[in-house]
């Protein structure tokens, strides 16, 4: 997928340090960070749905104190009370959903 890397990309030729790693490789990474950046496939009233190493790699930084930041662009932003899916769904693959509070120390 990697849908970040041009985004790395980006930033890194604007003089941003920046690490880029697949969600499975960042954990090892996030304690030498300054944040971590993360995308978001939709934003909701009460929630960030992403995909799925987004819930522990952003527990992961909550644990050691680095913040984290969802970039999205406005495509992304759903329409006040629109019925996102939620965890609880039993098509819904564990873990693909998680409330932004989940992410604070």
């Amino acid at each position: 997928m990697n849908e970040g890397r041009a985004f790395a990309i980006s930033l890194a030729e604007s003089g941003v340090d920046v690490r880029y790693a697949v969600d499975a490789a960042a954990h090892a990474l996030v304690a030498e960070c300054d944040a971590v950046l993360i995308g978001a496939d939709s934003i909701g009233d009460q929630r960030v749905v992403n995909k799925i190493g987004s819930a522990g790699l952003s527990q992961t930084a909550a644990a050691v104190g680095v913040p984290v930041s969802v970039l999205a662009d406005e495509t992304t932003v759903l329409p006040l009370g629109f019925l996102q899916m939620l965890e609880d769904d039993p098509w819904l693959p564990s873990g693909a959903c998680w409330e932004l509070r989940s992410c604070r120390p």
